[in-house]
C-alpha cells in the first residue's frame, strides 16, 4: 500500500497539506511552471479546452491597461470563457500566458526543498506544535525560500540594466532622440 492510499490520519493530513501548499507555491508562477504566449486553438464547437493542470491565465501581448481586456477571458469548467460576450464559444485562437501546476517530481530541487519545509511547518502548526521547536522549522523554511528565490533570479535573468530606460541612458540619448551631455555617452558640441 502506498502512502497516498494510507488511511492513517497523520498520512492523510500530511498528504492533503502537501497538495494544498504545492498549489499555493506554484500559483505564484515560476520559471518552471509558466507557459508564455501559448496558442490556444478552439475545437469544432468554438470552445477552447484548457489544460487540466491550469492554475492561472492572462492574455499575452495585449494592452492590459484597459480593465475590460484584463478580465475578458477566465478559466471555467475546464474551458476558456469570454466575460464580454458571455459565452464559451471563443471561435478563434487566443494567445495566453498560462501558469500550470506540474508534478512535484518535475519541480527543480530548490522548489521541492522549499515545498517540503513549507508543508512540514504547516503540518506542525496544524498539530499545535511546540513553539520552541517551531523556530528551527521556520529557519529551514526561510533558508529554502532564499535558495528558491536565488535560483529564480538566475533563471529569469532579472536585471535593471536590461530595461529600455537604462539602455537609453547608457547610450546618452534624450527621449527626444538627441544626445544629452549629462549622461554617459553624451557629447558636448
Amino acid at each position: 500500500m502506498s502512502n497516498d492510499q494510507s488511511t492513517h490520519p497523520t498520512v492523510q493530513l500530511c498528504s492533503s497539506t502537501l497538495n494544498a501548499e504545492n498549489e499555493e507555491v506554484q500559483l505564484r508562477g515560476w520559471w518552471f511552471n509558466r507557459e508564455y504566449d501559448l496558442k490556444l486553438v478552439p475545437n469544432n464547437r468554438g470552445e477552447i479546452v484548457m489544460p487540466g493542470n491550469t492554475l492561472s491565465i492572462k492574455l499575452s501581448n495585449v494592452d492590459t491597461s484597459a480593465v475590460a481586456t484584463k478580465i475578458r477571458y477566465v478559466f471555467r469548467d475546464g474551458l476558456l470563457y469570454d466575460n464580454m460576450k458571455h459565452t464559451f464559444n471563443i471561435g478563434e485562437a487566443v494567445y495566453m500566458d498560462v501558469i500550470v501546476q506540474i508534478d512535484i517530481d518535475d519541480m527543480p530541487a530548490s522548489a521541492q526543498n522549499y515545498l517540503k519545509h513549507k508543508a512540514a511547518e504547516a503540518v506542525f502548526l496544524n498539530e499545535d506544535g511546540d513553539q520552541n521547536k517551531l523556530k528551527p522549522l521556520e529557519r529551514k523554511t526561510q533558508l529554502a525560500w532564499q535558495t528558491l528565490m536565488a535560483e529564480s533570479l538566475r533563471n529569469t535573468a532579472v536585471n535593471a540594466l536590461d530595461k529600455n530606460v537604462a539602455q537609453t541612458l547608457n547610450r546618452g540619448w534624450y527621449a527626444s532622440g538627441s544626445r544629452n551631455p549629462n549622461y554617459i555617452g553624451g557629447r558636448i558640441r
